[in-house]
């Protein structure tokens, strides 16, 4: 819906670019969504937003770089997806902590403030 409120804008407004109908579709999840949910839930919730995060990187990586590719290349190759995929630091660290998690492997990374807390 929001692609389609870019490409009306892009053609209303005459903005030059051919990729702002994808811009206006972002959305910065990672870096807004997931401090404002800590805030408001408590950090001891924030794995519960990790779920949506893998959602939300799904849809990026499989839909939204392969339609921006598709722009840019005029064509989209699964292999090269599913390559960008598996290097994407997101999506190793949300599979590491799947597969680490359960195994009891204690967190070895500390808040940098954790010192502040108590």
């Amino acid at each position: 819906m929001l692609y389609y409120l870019g490409t009306s804008l892009h053609r209303l407004l005459k903005v030059k670019g051919e990729y702002f109908p994808f811009q206006i579709t972002g959305f910065e999840y990672d870096m807004i969504g997931v401090s404002l949910f800590g805030s408001a839930y408590g950090m001891d919730h924030i794995g519960k937003i990790a779920i949506v995060d893998f959602g939300q990187e799904m849809f990026i990586w499989f839909l939204y770089i392969a339609l921006l590719i598709q722009k840019r290349d005029s064509s989209s190759e699964p292999g090269k997806m599913l390559k960008l995929f598996a290097k994407s630091p997101v999506i190793i660290a949300i599979f590491a902590n799947i597969l680490l998690n359960p195994m009891g492997i204690p967190n070895t990374c500390s808040f940098p403030f954790d010192s502040l807390t108590g």
